[in-house]
Order: C-alpha cells, then sequence, then structure tokens
C-alpha cells in the first residue's frame, strides 16, 4: 500500500554550521532561524537557493512547504498539504511541475522522523546520515 512521506525534520545545527555545511554567501531573514528538534511544515526553516551573482548561493529562512499561486490569498495556508513530492512522480503534480526548471531549493536538515503505526498511537523513529552526527556532537 502507499506510505505517508517524512513531514517532520530536524535542523539543530547553529547558524554558523548551516552556513559552513551550504556554503552559502548570504543569508536572508536569518533572525527567523530557530535550531529545532521537530521542524513541521509551515515552521521556518533555511532554504538554499541561488544567489543573485552567477553560481553564488545563499540561504533564506521560510515557511516549510509549498502554497501553490492558486490558492486562494484569503485561505489560511496549509503547509502541510504539499510539503513532499516524490521524485519520480513531481513533474506530473501540476503544482510541482512548473516549478521544476526555475524554483527550486535544497532544505538542509540533520535527519527526518518516520512514523511506525502502534496500536494507539504512532511511534515515530529518527533517521539521519552518519555525516550529521559530528554536527550534533557540539551543541
Amino acid at each position: 500500500g502507499a506510505r505517508g512521506m517524512c513531514g517532520r525534520t530536524r535542523l539543530g545545527a547553529s547558524p554558523e554550521s548551516v552556513m559552513g555545511a551550504t556554503g552559502a554567501k548570504r543569508w536572508r531573514r536569518r533572525e527567523h532561524y530557530r535550531p529545532s528538534n521537530n521542524l513541521c511544515p509551515g515552521r521556518q526553516s533555511p532554504a538554499l537557493h541561488r544567489g543573485d551573482a552567477p553560481g553564488e548561493l545563499e540561504l533564506t529562512t521560510m515557511a516549510f512547504g509549498l502554497v501553490p499561486s492558486y490558492t486562494d490569498k484569503a485561505a489560511r495556508p496549509d503547509f502541510f498539504r504539499m510539503a513532499n513530492a516524490r521524485s519520480e512522480t513531481v513533474s506530473a503534480q501540476p503544482a510541482f511541475r512548473r516549478l521544476l526548471a526555475h524554483r527550486r531549493c535544497v532544505v538542509p536538515i540533520d535527519g527526518f522522523y518516520e512514523w511506525l503505526p502502534e496500536p494507539q498511537r504512532k511511534q515515530p523513529f529518527y533517521i539521519s546520515s552518519a555525516a550529521c552526527a559530528g554536527d550534533r556532537a557540539g551543541e
């Protein structure tokens, strides 16, 4: 059957560590970044994207998740609805298809949570790469 995708992530790194790991030269809205063990759609998180200068990368702290342009401007945004896209189907989804060529970013994280259904509740399991372990050791 179909499985849900992770909607919870962790980024506990200091701003300096995030800048160093991403190679960004600038960070817009840096003051809105707060390290967190539980980032969910709608929360402020850094996103890495092209900068103004050719070949330059920069970070911008923004709300995690996509609110499509066709969403009613008066409606409350539902960041959970469009927080993930599967690589094998993203080009077929209208909300993502037109963004692929020019409106992409990378959201740096230390790891993410997957949920295992258990009787009476869901149990979160944290998944990260060994490369992230060094960043967490200094916190």
